[in-house]
Formats: structure tokens, sequence, C-alpha cells
């Protein structure tokens, strides 16, 4: 049997944004930071992205899409809340032949 990496494969992300009020202060760093890993990650044709908001309960921000433009507008048209952060949220990501799915939070908090 011999084991060989696969590379270049699709990606699935979903990319979780904090919107509590707890972090008001630094939201324009958590925009940035989930824009520029949006930027530097997706391969547009290759790679899809979802981006959920979370304060009180999540939201789905935008759906799977390649489309980095339309995703880093959706983030930046984000405000944050007053509800309690959730303190963990976990997202199910459908299985899908031939590529990998992965969960970003971006949170100034724990």
């Amino acid at each position: 049997m011999e084991f060989t990496a696969e590379t270049d494969l699709p990606l699935r992300l979903a990319i979780l944004v904090d919107t509590s009020n707890s972090v008001r202060d630094r939201f324009r760093f958590i925009q940035e930071a989930a824009i520029e890993f949006i930027n530097s990650v997706i391969r547009p044709r290759q790679d899809r992205a979802l981006v959920v908001s979370f304060d009180a309960a999540p939201e789905l921000v935008s759906d799977l899409d390649d489309n980095t433009e339309k995703l880093t507008g959706r983030i930046r048209d984000l405000r944050p809340g007053a509800a309690p952060r959730l303190r963990r949220h976990l997202l199910r990501l459908p299985g899908q032949a031939g590529g990998g799915a992965a969960a970003a939070q971006v949170s100034a908090g724990p």
C-alpha cells in the first residue's frame, strides 16, 4: 500500500464572523482579518466559501461562492450587535467528493 498526498483539491470553507457587541471595539480588525483570509485562500473557479455571522444566533450571510468580491462585500456589510457572543459554534459542512471542508472562526475572544 502506498500513500500519496493530494494537492490542489477544491476547498469548501465556512468563515464564522463574531458580530457580538463584545467585539465592537475590534470589529474593524475582525472584518479585515476575515477579508484577508478569504483573499489569500480562495482560488476563484476552484474553491468556495460561505460566511456566517454569529451573535445570539448564527446567521448565513453568504452561501457557498467562489466570488471573493461578493464574499468580502458581505463581510464589509456586517455590523456588531448587542446580544452576548456565542462561546462555541459548530457548523457542519456538506461532504463533497474530491475536496476538503473546513471552518474558520474570526473573533476577538476565546
